[in-house]
């Protein structure tokens, strides 16, 4: 297709008459302007004269180039943020080109790259000297597919998985500096310190969306677990009470804690304990609670001793929880730095004690015997003393509560004193 083309004479006498001719000297024309459609190269000549007689001619030449044809690379869908190239087809070398998107000029030459935010149709305008072109791009961008994951939060030591959830049929887990970690949605971890990780999902389509993880890793507080008392010295059927101590050298969070006692068939008991093996045990249920600096009771067991002479043998505590701690055992043969522990104490039996009155004296009969104390049956102290006999002849007749102590654990014997 050629487009017409419009000769003028520049400056024209008002009185003057023109005549146009081409180039075989056909009249074309008689005005100041003529309007010619060229198919190949060629030259005109305008001649004006006036009525005075003067005359004067010019000569137009009119080159005529080859039709610029501008064909843009097909359209196109693409995941969102790529970068699309967007080039002419066969572009001519001697042409040049400007691209635009909703009538703003975004680049120039033959092909120019653009990052697909949004769809859009992209126009490119070709010339070359009088000849130019058009052509248009459809630029579309697929659905942003879904990913889903949440922050986790995890004691130093712990393992957590990593979850993927979303839109996609593949995807996999890399560090912050797109090194891939794990092909699989779901990823188990074990950091020492912070740190964070990138999901990526992959949909049907190609494209990808990632989301951003963050591991926060606690330092564990340390638990310090002990028995009270040490030693538990406990006498045939008689009964005595441990209890399981705790402290912390931080806030502990201690969740659905348990304390298990077991102690040795045939050296004493525990009421509603279970038999395993050669052990009595019974569990007491801590629940939550959490432990600071000062000193906290978990739990306590009655121990029952058996009878069969003097035994000793060793009290198992395990205690068991979750939560950001470490526990740390005291006062025992056993010191692990684990959540699950074991302290051992030691029970030992002892003879029953026998209180006797002889002459004006109460005879304290047994081993261990620290402290002996009298009181009326209404809890008022008439006497102690250090060694195992009491005098007690001046004091009137009837019924006395004897307190004895062995070590820190107290006993007490009714007795009837008469003259």
């Amino acid at each position: 297709m050629h487009l017409p083309e419009l000769l003028r004479a520049l400056s024209p006498a008002a009185e003057a008459e023109y005549v146009w001719r081409d180039s075989s000297g056909q009249v074309i024309g008689e005005s100041t302007a003529v309007e010619v459609q060229a198919v190949e190269s060629t030259w005109y000549v305008v001649e004006g004269w006036t009525a005075s007689g003067c005359r004067g001619s010019d000569t137009v030449r009119v080159d005529v180039g080859q039709q610029l044809a501008v064909e843009a690379v097909g359209d196109t869908v693409v995941c969102r943020g790529s970068s699309v190239q967007l080039a002419v087809r066969r572009a001519a070398s001697d042409a040049e080109y400007v691209w635009y998107r909703g009538g703003e000029e975004i680049g120039r030459g033959s092909a120019v790259w653009v990052v697909a935010d949004t769809a859009a149709v992209y126009v490119v305008h070709g010339v070359r000297g009088a000849c130019e072109g058009w052509d248009t791009v459809v630029v579309g961008v697929y659905p942003q597919g879904e990913v889903r994951s949440q922050d986790q939060r995890v004691c130093r030591g712990e393992e957590v998985e990593l979850t993927l959830e979303g839109s996609g049929v593949r995807c996999w887990w890399e560090d912050t500096a797109g090194v891939v970690l794990s092909q699989s949605c779901r990823y188990r971890v074990a950091p020492a310190r912070t740190v964070r990780y990138v999901g990526v999902m992959e949909d049907s389509n190609g494209c990808r969306s990632s989301v951003e993880v963050q591991v926060v890793v606690d330092e564990p507080a340390v638990v310090e677990v002990w028995v009270e008392p040490a030693v538990v010295e406990v006498g045939a059927g008689q009964r005595a009470f441990i209890r399981v101590m705790a402290r912390s050298s931080g806030v502990a969070r201690l969740r659905g804690g348990v304390v298990r006692v077991r102690v040795p068939v045939g050296v004493a008991d525990v009421e509603g304990g279970q038999l395993d093996g050669q052990w009595k045990e019974v569990a007491l249920a801590v629940g939550d609670v959490t432990v600071g600096g000062a000193e906290q009771e978990l739990g306590r067991v009655e121990i029952v001793g058996v009878a069969g002479g003097d035994r000793s043998g060793p009290v198992e505590v395990r205690f068991q929880g979750e939560g950001c701690f470490v526990v740390q055992v005291r006062g025992g043969e056993v010191e692990r730095q684990d959540v699950c522990a074991e302290a051992l104490v030691r029970v030992r039996l002892v003879e029953p004690v026998q209180v006797v009155q002889r002459n004006q004296e109460v005879e304290v009969r047994g081993s261990g015997v620290e402290e002996v104390r009298l009181y009326t049956v209404d809890g008022r102290e008439v006497m102690r003393g250090s060694g195992r006999s009491l005098w007690v002849g001046e004091l009137a007749s009837g019924m006395y509560l004897v307190r004895i102590r062995r070590g820190d654990q107290w006993q007490t014997v009714v007795v009837m004193l008469g003259r």
